[in-house]
């Protein structure tokens, strides 16, 4: 599947009529919005704050003094372990895996869709 469904401007014209499980496929049918997240409120809060020695406490931020965000050293190593492990260096398209987008977008959008999408 390309990203050709989330770049058209204008109406898609499918040489089939979409059902309505098509248009709103049932996995989505049982979600509900969720409440506020609290981290991201966090977050809010600290950037409304005018105190200059205010601390940013949110997730994965730590900064030295000087207000830069370092890299730790357990982050470095891992990084390493992950580029030692590597295999290849093949590139994977701008739009990303295909096999990938073609799942989702068969869960998202059903394999009719999905399929006319390209």
């Amino acid at each position: 599947m390309t990203s050709a469904f989330m770049t058209h401007a204008v109406p898609l014209q499918l040489p089939f009529e979409l059902t309505r499980e098509d248009r709103e496929p049932i996995m989505f049918q049982s979600l509900r919005p969720l409440p506020a997240d609290p981290i991201l409120g966090l977050m809010a809060a600290f950037r409304a704050d005018t105190n200059p020695s205010k601390i940013d406490l949110g997730v994965g931020v730590y900064k030295d003094e000087a207000g830069n965000t370092p890299v730790m050293t357990s982050v470095k190593k891992a990084e390493d372990m992950l580029l030692t492990g590597q295999l290849t260096k093949t590139y994977v398209a701008p739009t990303g895996a295909a096999d990938y987008n073609e799942t989702v977008g068969e869960m998202i959008f059903g394999a009719k869709l999905t399929k006319a999408l390209g």
